[in-house]
């Protein structure tokens, strides 16, 4: 039975009622207790719109037709403010080199510099928007309020939500948060210091229950 496209109702409900008019009785719920403990976790992550993520930045806004996750940036003052610096020595430098070798010289160092600088200091200011509706999601991220990525999908086309570990050996991984769509993962949340465990699993979790996954 085709109706998803004729409705606006929350994806989780939407999902649950495709279950539960499921052709095939093995892809149904096996008992009404199912069905109902799926229903009442649905309704829980609609209806709760407090951030239960405690000590976090992070801010989850929730209706019935609407999830909304900021994942803001990990700016640090004192790290633009030495990235300034440094470039600003590194222009200096070229200013005040003589002749035409020393110049060309001098731009490759800049140059160099100036790509060290960036990836020191710039992933530090990047931040994720996360949003979901009736039909689609989308992925932004932005640098200082700018968006210079995103990702778009359907929402009932995701499969699963799960957190992976990434970005370095052992202790430095940061944890991302991968939606899995078909052959498709789309991640967010790894920012230059990362999202703690407990806000990896407050997300996924907040994410899947809205989307009844």
């Amino acid at each position: 039975m085709q109706f998803a496209h004729l409705t606006k109702l929350n994806p989780g409900l939407m999902r649950w009622l495709q279950q539960m008019t499921e052709p095939n009785p093995e892809f149904r719920f096996g008992r009404a207790a199912e069905a109902l403990k799926a229903l009442e976790t649905n309704e829980l992550a609609i209806n709760n719109t407090n951030n239960d993520i405690p000590y976090t930045p992070v801010f989850i806004r929730k209706s019935l037709d609407k999830l909304e996750i900021d994942i803001p940036t990990n700016q640090n003052v004192i790290e633009l403010l030495f990235g300034g610096s440094a470039l600003l020595l590194w222009i200096l430098f070229i200013l005040t080199s003589g002749g035409t070798a020393s110049i060309w010289v001098g731009w490759l160092f800049f140059i160099f510099g100036a790509s060290i600088i960036a990836w020191l200091t710039l992933p530090g200011f990047v931040e994720n928007n996360i949003c979901f509706n009736n039909k689609k999601f989308e992925i932004k991220w932005k640098l200082f309020g700018v968006t210079f990525m995103r990702k778009r999908g359907n929402v009932l086309n995701i499969e699963k939500i799960y957190i992976y570990k990434t970005g370095g050996i052992g202790r430095n991984r940061v944890s991302e948060i991968i939606l899995s769509v078909g052959v498709d993962e789309y991640s967010f949340g790894r920012l230059k210091k990362g999202l703690t465990k407990k806000e990896s699993q407050c997300i996924a979790l907040e994410i899947r229950n809205w989307l009844g996954i």
